[in-house]
């Protein structure tokens, strides 16, 4: 049985659009966009669709890596951690998600913290 939060915010098309938006809005801020450099930002959007359409509720398990092997090394901190969930909730808002659907949505981004966010830069020994 899938999570009516996925269909609340308008299914797997309206969370592409935001993923979409969403990288847009990263790649052009400046305290953000240097952990993309040498990436595939084209592949990490389809990893990130994948994943929050099966968080939200979607019927596909997600088949990626996990998110604390994902965001190693990246020196990821707790300011980047806010400012990329910043930009998530506002495009949701954007592509019309309903105010209590972005709000269930920011409950679920907490506990994702402490899996993205490293202490480690990149270059760094472990």
């Amino acid at each position: 049985m899938s999570d009516p939060l996925l269909t609340e915010l308008g299914g797997p098309s309206t969370v592409r659009e935001a993923v979409r938006l969403l990288h847009v809005r990263v790649l052009a801020d400046d305290e953000l966009s240097p952990v993309f450099l040498g990436h595939d930002v084209e592949d990490i959007a389809e990893h990130m669709v994948h994943f929050l359409v099966a968080a939200l509720g979607g019927a596909e398990p997600y088949r990626g890596r996990d998110l604390t092997t994902a965001h190693r090394g990246l020196g990821v901190t707790d300011e980047m951690f806010d400012r990329v969930a910043g930009h998530l909730l506002e495009v949701l808002e954007e592509v019309g998600a309903p105010p209590a659907a972005v709000d269930e949505v920011a409950t679920h981004l907490g506990p994702l913290r402490p899996l993205v966010v490293s202490m480690l830069r990149p270059g760094s020994p472990g």
